[in-house]
């Protein structure tokens, strides 16, 4: 509970990966799946909606990496479109998709509780609460039961751990605490920057929400577009990631008013065609830069705590070794940092890979060792002779570390 994420995301690669491999491609294809997914969902009841999630540079860039980001999208998604279907029609189709995108939601991220009030928010004023009563304790209850009995499951690790279900309710102690104060602090105006930066048709679909606001048609859109945004904005804890969880409630409204364009004055309707098409651009000029030109550029407000080009550049180095040398897997290699990522991917075929902290154990002769740059002098001297050592950024905004490499092994690193 004090690292939460919930457990849905690590139970979908586990089955993804066992199926394709560990490869990145095949970790990066399950979440590309989640992104494909919401463009489906939404070409036959927003069209335009499911353009402008193609052309929005955050949901391409974060909608192919491999964190929990697009499925808990695709979870808001259901959740909130089912129950703002189920208030203008009330099917109980759309209640089935609410319940799906709740589990999804709950089963994923904290932060589904900002969806959760952000919806009820919006949709309030104008919701059928009888008949949703009605419908929720009528047919709709054995979907119920499923739900509350697949997130047991899930949060007790299938029953073999019961306590889980206790962490999950325990979770937001320690996250009301994260959210306030952490590593990630960022002012309150710190996504509107970033959209202007990398999405500025997101600030005119902003200020089309405060018009909307105004308008009864699209002010349960609205009011949600803003509201989601507003909380995203108040937490000082902000990972750029988090953008595609306030953007896409946006884009639906946008794609809403172009739906009704036909409807507008012709200087509105040009107005409106003319604005979304010069910013639309600049969104795809944006996407080809950080998917194809310049993928990982250190200054882009979407790159964030990236490995540094110089620890690539050592860890390609590294891979070659233990390619050709697949017995040197069942070697020792110690790591003594704070930060270990990304070590336990890169090297996560090394049988000896171990994160003893120098303080408590050196492993002698030692294929590889990491380690702070305060905490080198505590290896022996026996080290300087025998071991190539070089001093390098980790992380992107990280520490200085120190990385030895065993001489017998490693010829002077390009």
């Amino acid at each position: 509970p004090r690292n939460y994420h919930g457990p849905l995301y690590f139970y979908l690669m586990q089955v993804w990966t066992s199926l394709f491999g560990e490869s990145i491609v095949v970790m990066r294809s399950l979440t590309t799946l989640f992104s494909f997914a919401a463009v489906v969902f939404f070409i036959r009841r927003s069209f335009w909606t499911a353009v402008f999630i193609l052309i929005s540079p955050g949901l391409i860039f974060y909608g192919r990496s491999a964190i929990h980001e697009m499925p808990f999208v695709f979870s808001q998604i259901l959740f909130f479109v089912g129950l703002y279907e189920y208030q203008k029609e009330q099917r109980l189709s759309s209640l089935w998709w609410a319940l799906l995108g709740f589990l999804g939601m709950a089963s994923l991220k904290e932060t589904f509780l900002m969806t959760g009030f952000a919806t009820v928010l919006a949709i309030s004023l104008c919701f059928p609460w009888k008949s949703f009563v009605k419908d929720m304790w009528g047919p709709m209850r054995v979907p119920i039961l499923f739900v509350v009995l697949s997130l047991a499951l899930l949060f007790s690790g299938f029953a073999k751990n019961l306590v889980g279900i206790l962490d999950f309710f325990r979770a937001f102690t320690f996250w009301s605490a994260t959210g306030i104060e952490s590593g990630h602090n960022k002012s309150f105006w710190y996504w509107l920057e970033m959209a202007a930066q990398a999405e500025p048709l997101l600030i005119f679909a902003g200020l089309i929400a405060i018009y909307g606001l105004f308008n009864k048609k699209y002010r349960t859109l609205s009011i949600f577009s803003l509201c989601g945004w507003l909380l995203y904005s108040i937490i000082p804890y902000k990972t750029p990631w988090c953008m595609i969880s306030w953007s896409w409630p946006f884009y639906y409204l946008l794609g809403e008013y172009f739906k009704d364009l036909k409807t507008f004055s012709v200087r509105l309707r040009i107005s409106i065609y003319s604005v979304t098409v010069i910013l639309g651009l600049v969104g795809i000029y944006n996407i080809w830069s950080t998917a194809f030109r310049t993928p990982i550029a250190m200054e882009h407000p979407f790159v964030y705590v990236n490995s540094s080009y110089d620890f690539k550049r050592i860890d390609d180095r590294i891979q070659n070794v233990l390619q050709e040398r697949p017995e040197l897997k069942n070697e020792i290699i110690q790591v003594s940092m704070d930060e270990t990522w990304p070590i336990p991917w890169t090297l996560h075929e090394s049988r000896g890979l171990r994160y003893d902290r120098f303080n408590d154990l050196i492993h002698p002769n030692a294929l590889i060792y990491f380690c702070e740059l305060g905490e080198s002098i505590l290896l022996d001297k026996d080290v300087a002779a025998n071991y190539i050592s070089l001093t390098m950024p980790f992380r992107q905004f990280g520490r200085t570390v120190r990385i030895c490499l065993r001489k017998d092994v490693f010829k002077e690193p390009l």
